[in-house]
This record gives structure tokens, sequence and C-alpha cells, in this order.
């Protein structure tokens, strides 16, 4: 097989190096040297085509706070932690919404072996981080052998031989994380040109932690101008902790409060609902909101504190409903557009994608009652085209925005979404299809909840008109109150997770 020339190995850190590192990391340090004493230093050639650094980085750098999550057992601090089983907390992680995993491999004082960073790459599909002491190329070229996508490298250990390893670490097709403690440490890292930089509120050599330490040496890498993914490490037992590093840190790493909790999945999910939403108001599109039910949350969402972009067709009506919104204190904006357009739905769907979206409600709708017999095709496709394709082509254009913000889709369908009846033929046929996008949406994306909402008949202009094509009187008093849907839609987008209601059916009372 063909190969490419390897950067030249850096030589192992010798004695006189290694007595400089004071306190728990040093020791740790020597003993990891004297473990790897008569091991190999030349770095094996890179076959052609092998997998370039940067995958690590990248997971990293996704928009949010992204969580490092670390398999981690024990610690020189705590002892031990949690006999969690790699296998098990990697896929748990993952399934959790973690962007990467770190994997200790110090077998003393973290419990960790190689063996546990081979059987995660195996078994889970995140880019991995070989956590451990690194003073020999030996351990570099370990970690691209057992499936790592990136290594440790700690600036107080290596020193001035930091952009040797950094160098080699690049050469394997690994980012390196290059760990640093204090300004002289940050210093190094960008001399030697990291472009993937940790910052630890854990002073190693005495191991005590001050928060403070990573926003603020963060912010002063950046003031410098310092081009690079930033993580913020040790210290954070909950998201609500970690929330003040949104905007700040592109990245946490996160051990031992995830590996103690008992259980892993939900204590990341947790730990990400907390920060999710950590860099202001929660932004929500709702549809149909110029009367009605989508009006009416609207509203609802103002109270709560949502930020709000609202569609409707009538731009007075639209607009009377964005005041009230920003008179509750909400930022509201509005967007005219006609679902049954394409281009008009598009333009939406752009006006939304400002960022991460929390929520999609739609509650916009078309209904027109006829007989089979009596209704053509052309009908049946204008309630296709606002009742479903215009809910499908807006979902799947914000689902970057939605999966940003590990958002919620609400459906507003109606209880002929369920049971259809005489003269209801075209509206129900597509209210079912909208049911059935909701439930394969639901199944396809794992870090969205997707509900579909049936109210019952509503006290609205829509049931209005329903009424009199029906030939009955309508007496708004005996329906739902489009208050009351709203209310319950806020409920649902405000309900902790990992709790998801997929069905909820509302009937006058």
């Amino acid at each position: 097989m063909a190969s490419t020339r390897t950067e030249s190995a850096p030589a192992p850190l010798g004695a006189e190096r290694l007595a400089l590192v004071p306190g728990v990391l040093g020791a740790i340090a020597r003993e990891r040297a004297a473990d790897l004493a008569g091991a190999a230093v030349d770095l094996p050639p890179r076959p052609a085509g092998a997998a370039r650094r940067g995958r690590l980085r990248a997971a990293l750098a996704r928009p949010g706070l992204a969580l490092l999550a670390e398999v981690k057992r024990a610690s020189p601090s705590q002892g031990l932690i949690a006999d969690i089983d790699p296998v098990v907390a990697g896929r748990a992680y993952a399934a959790g919404g973690a962007a990467a995993l770190s994997v200790l491999t110090e077998p003393r004082h973290f419990a960790g072996e190689r063996a546990h960073l081979r059987a995660v790459a195996a078994a889970v599909d995140l880019p991995l981080l070989r956590k451990d002491f690194v003073v020999h190329p030996a351990q570099l070229v370990e970690a691209s052998d057992d499936g790592a996508a990136g290594v440790l490298l700690i600036a107080a250990v290596l020193g001035d031989a930091l952009g040797a390893y950094l160098r080699a670490t690049w050469s394997l097709g690994l980012d390196a994380l290059v760990e640093v403690h204090d300004e002289a440490e940050l210093e190094l890292a960008r001399a030697a040109g990291a472009d993937l930089i940790g910052v630890n509120n854990r002073d190693l050599r005495t191991l005590a932690i001050d928060t403070t330490t990573a926003p603020r040496l963060i912010a002063h890498g950046r003031a410098l101008g310092h081009q690079a993914v930033w993580v913020a490490e040790s210290g954070y037992a909950s998201g609500a902790e970690a929330r003040a590093l949104v905007g700040v840190a592109d990245a946490v790493l996160v051990g031992t409060s995830l590996a103690g909790s008992g259980d892993l999945e939900g204590a990341t999910r947790a730990f990400l609902d907390a920060t999710s939403d950590a860099g202001g108001p929660r932004r929500a599109l709702v549809t149909g909101a110029s009367s009605g039910i989508g009006a009416a949350c609207a509203a609802a969402l103002a109270q709560a504190g949502w930020s709000l972009v609202l569609q409707g067709r009538d731009a007075e009506r639209t607009e009377e409903v964005a005041s009230r919104a920003r008179a509750l204190g909400a930022e509201a904006v509005t967007c005219l557009a006609d679902l049954a357009s394409d281009d008009d739905v598009a333009r939406l769907a752009a006006t939304s994608h400002a960022g991460p979206l929390h929520a999609l409600v739609h509650a916009a709708g078309l209904i027109e009652l006829g007989r089979v017999a009596d209704v053509g095709t052309a009908v049946l496709d204008a309630h296709y085209a606002v009742n479903v394709r215009a809910p499908y082509a807006l979902t799947r254009a914000l689902l970057p925005a939605l999966r940003d913000a590990r958002g919620h889709v609400v459906f507003v369908n109606s209880g002929a979404g369920r049971q259809a009846k005489a003269q209801w033929s075209a509206y129900a046929a597509s209210k079912f299809a909208l049911r059935a996008l909701a439930d394969a949406l639901r199944e396809e994306e794992d870090e969205l909840r997707v509900t579909t909402v049936y109210p019952g008949r509503t006290a609205t202009p829509m049931q209005a008109a329903v009424r009199a094509a029906e030939g009955a009187e309508y007496e708004p008093e005996t329906f739902v109150q489009p208050e009351a849907v709203a209310a319950q839609i806020v409920g649902l987008l405000e309900l902790p997770r990992p709790s998801l209601v997929s069905e909820l059916i509302i009937r006058p009372g």
C-alpha cells in the first residue's frame, strides 16, 4: 500500500524535563514515562488515503456548546467514581447527544486502559479523544492504532516539546487537544499553532478547581485573535453551571458528573438541555398566527418569554398579533407568506433560519367541506398544498436549525385527522397525511421532539365558517377555546426532557 511521509518523531521526555513538572501532574507523568521506557520511538509511514485530521475539532466546533463526554471510572481527587462499562457509557453518551467522547487510558489513577479506547471506537460512531499523559511518541501511534481521532497534549508536561509533539500528532492524521491552565501555557500553545485548545479549571499540580479560569483564558485567547476551537474543562457538575460558557467556549469537557450520575444518557440529555437555551430567548416559528389557535399560541409563547417569528397572510392582523406579543416583552417579527406557494414557504424558512430554532408550531390550515361527488381534485390539491406540503417543506428546510436547538415540532391537527366524516373528505385526507408526516418525523429524528395535537371543535373564525357550511349555529362558548389549546402547546414545549407527549387530544369540556 502506498504511504506518505510522516513527521520525524519527537524525543521521549527525559528525566530532566519530567523533574520540572510539579505535584500530582509530575508524579503521573513520570509514571507514564517509566511505563513507556524502551518503546519504539519512530512514527510509522502514514498510509496514503488515511483519514485527515479535523474530525474531532469539527465535532466540537458545531453550533451551540458542544459536549465532550468523558468515559471516566476514577480520578486522583475522588478515587473510584463509578464502575462503568466503557462501551455502555460511550453508547449512552452518544444517545444523549454528546458531540464527541473522551476515553481515559491511564491505568493507575483513572482506571483506564487502551482496551477501553479500542472497544469504544468499535462500538460508537463519534470522534474519540485519547485522554492520557503523553510523554512519549509511542502514545501517539497507539492512539492512531486504537481508533482515536485525537489525543490530549498537556502543555505543563510537554513544555518546549509541545510544538514537536503537535506536529507529530497531526502527521498521523490526529487532532490534538492542547491543554493549558495559565497565560504562559496559553502562549506556548499559541506559539506552537494549536487549533484546538482546552483550558482546564483544575490545577493538575494541586487538583484545586477555579471555574473562572477557563472563561478568563478563553476570552484572553480570543482577544489576542488566536483562531482555535476552545474547550472548557473540569468543574461543571451540571448544565446549569455550564450555562455561562455559552458564547464563550465552543465545547465543554465533562466527566465525573456524568459518569457518576447512574443514568448516563439521561444526565447527558439534561446537561445539554440546560445549556441549549442559554444564549437568549427560545425561538419559535408559528404558522397561521394571524388568528385562531396560531394567534393564541403567539400570545402564550410571548407571555412565557419566547422570541417569535409569526407567519400569516393578512398583514394587518398578523402585525396586530405581533404588537401584542411585543407589549408582553417578547421579540416578534412577521413574515407574510401564502403557504400554497413554494416560493413563499422558502422565504419563510429563510426568515426563520437565523440561529437555533427551538419550536416550530404548524397552526395554519385550510378547510373546505364537500362530498367526494361534488369536490374536484383542485380542492383536494389546495388542501394538500397548505395542510401537508407546506408543513413538510418548512420542517425539512428548518431541520438544521431545529437540530441545533434539539427543538420541538408541533403539528396542530384535527379530530378529522383521526376519523373522517361525510363531507370532510379532502380536509380529512390532508390531516391523515399530516399525522403520517409527524409519525415518520418522530421516528427519524432522535434529537427532536414531535407532537401532534388534535383539538376538538375550537372557537375560531375557521370554525365559524365550518358551522356556516354545515348549516349549523355557531356557539363559540360550547367549543374548545383557542387559549386553552395554546396553553397546552406551551406546556408541551416546556416539558423537561426526556419526557415527550407524542399525541394530545383536546375535547370540549
